[in-house]
């Protein structure tokens, strides 16, 4: 059991919530008590219950994840190169070449281009790496799964396998 003191501190020993002259509030069972360090589990009126949102959290947080996860240039221009045949060369003609018709998108553009020069590592979230996986007829799935594991093999698709 897990005994929670009127702070919400919990405590194996419910002598130790007397010995600190603190009460009661609630108790728990060890799993319960796991469920709500991991979120499943809430507070709410003293009590804890069924996170409602907790399937949702668990989504943000490993998109955030994604997002954080990096590459080198040299490994990101590797695979490019071992999976689609794209040099770096190929990889800069389609970033010039990439549509831009109002101010936000030449932004962005010119955006990648400074990623594409200057960056020396290539992180998920950038929005970079997903433009340029659609116009090579990457997936968003395949690039989250190369960014966490750099294995290039991720990038090929079926039809590159045909």
């Amino acid at each position: 059991m897990i005994y929670f003191d009127n702070l919400k501190e919990p405590h194996k020993q419910i002598e130790t919530i007397n010995n600190w002259g603190r009460t009661l509030l609630y108790q728990c069972s060890d799993e319960e008590f796991e469920e709500f360090l991991d979120g499943k589990k809430v507070w709410q009126n003293d009590v804890l219950i069924d996170n409602e949102n907790y399937e949702q959290e668990q989504a943000q947080k490993e998109a955030q994840r994604i997002a954080m996860l990096k590459l080198t240039r040299g490994d990101v221009f590797r695979a490019l190169l071992q999976a689609k045949g794209v040099t770096r060369e190929q990889v800069r003609s389609i970033l010039n070449n990439m549509p831009a018709t109002n101010q936000d998108e030449i932004l962005q553009k010119e955006m990648a281009l400074i990623d594409f020069d200057e960056a020396l590592d290539f992180y998920r979230g950038n929005p970079l790496i997903d433009n340029l996986g659609g116009v090579l007829g990457i997936s968003k799935q395949q690039l989250d799964e190369f960014f966490e594991t750099n294995d290039y093999t991720k990038l090929i698709t079926g039809e590159d396998n045909a």
